[in-house]
């Protein structure tokens, strides 16, 4: 189903397709066993390679290729389904039936996502509502999409007010977004 739309397969259950230079369109497909059938949970992504590699040069920690997603969510979330969209497979004669319904699926669903946030302005307002992301996650690739945009200040302004709502905290997290800040700083800063 996928490779006739332009994906190939990263790893079981995940498979990319180029969007733009350095954007990746990633499809996962989620297995789970309910009452002795099976069904698949389609989660769509988009993966900014500048964004993802930068954080993590800066945290100097091991990136996890392709995998990882800059924005994502189930496909049901993306679009104008507006639920979470599951496909259930009772017996082996439905395979072919979930399969076209998943297809169906990344078609009015996924595809639109993709084409809608795959620009790097598109991300910069994405990120702060935490829509398809962690905000946690949104706090280091906002200032360094910012940064890729040459809205330095911005980036810089938004560092400082994160680094001082963390101040207060000795908690990994607060520690590590601390560690993200200094390198930023000494890579961005003035």
């Amino acid at each position: 189903m996928l490779d006739g739309h332009g994906f190939e397969k990263v790893k079981a259950g995940i498979y990319k397709k180029q969007e733009e230079e350095r954007v990746f369109a990633l499809v996962g497909l989620n297995l789970a066993t309910k009452h002795g059938g099976l069904e698949i949970n389609m989660v769509v992504r988009l993966r900014f390679m500048d964004v993802d590699e930068t954080v993590y040069d800066l945290l100097n920690e091991k990136e996890e290729g392709l995998i990882t997603a800059t924005i994502a969510g189930n496909v049901g979330y993306v679009g104008d389904y507006g639920k979470y969209y599951v496909v259930y497979f009772d017996s082996d004669n439905e395979i072919e039936r979930g399969v076209k319904e998943l297809e169906t699926a990344l078609i009015k669903l996924g595809f639109p996502f993709f084409r809608k946030n795959k620009s790097m302005q598109k991300l910069v307002n994405l990120l702060p509502t935490a829509r398809y992301v962690i905000p946690e996650q949104a706090a280091y690739r906002l200032p360094v999409a910012l940064q890729l945009l040459g809205r330095k200040k911005e980036a810089i302004d938004y560092v400082e007010s994160k680094v001082k709502d963390e101040k207060s905290y000795s908690d990994p997290a607060s520690e590590r977004f601390r560690k993200f800040a200094k390198a930023f700083y000494a890579k961005y800063g003035e």
